[in-house]
C-alpha cells in the first residue's frame, strides 16, 4: 500500500501501473467490438480500474475473491468504470448450496 514494492522483491509501482496499462491497451486494440473478461489478481484489478478514473493511489480498494469488476472501453481511449466489485453471483450461489 505504500508503494515500496521493491523492497519485498517485486518491481515499482510506475513499472507495474506502465505494464497493466499496456495490457489492457492491447487487449482492447485486439478485440474490437467484443466482450473480453480478464482474470488477474487483485492488485491488477486495482491498478486498471485506478487508471480508469484517474487516480493517484494505485491500491486503493480491496476486491473480493472471485468479484466482477466491468471496465467499458474504446479503442479510442475512453475507459468508464461500468461496476466496481461485484459479488451477488457468490451470494446466489450459497442459496442454492
Amino acid at each position: 500500500m505504500e508503494g515500496r514494492w521493491e523492497t519485498f522483491g517485486g518491481e515499482s509501482p510506475e513499472v507495474f501501473r506502465n505494464r497493466v496499462s499496456a495490457t489492457v491497451d492491447q487487449l482492447i486494440a485486439d478485440h474490437p467490438g467484443e466482450r473480453v473478461v480478464a482474470v488477474c489478481h487483485g492488485g491488477v484489478i486495482n491498478v486498471a480500474l485506478a487508471l480508469v478514473l484517474e487516480l493517484d493511489r494505485l491500491l486503493w480498494f480491496d476486491p473480493h475473491y472471485t468479484s466482477l469488476s466491468r471496465m467499458v472501453a474504446s479503442r479510442t481511449g475512453v475507459r468508464s468504470l461500468a461496476s466496481l466489485n461485484e459479488n451477488a453471483h457468490l451470494l446466489a450461489r450459497r442459496e442454492h448450496v
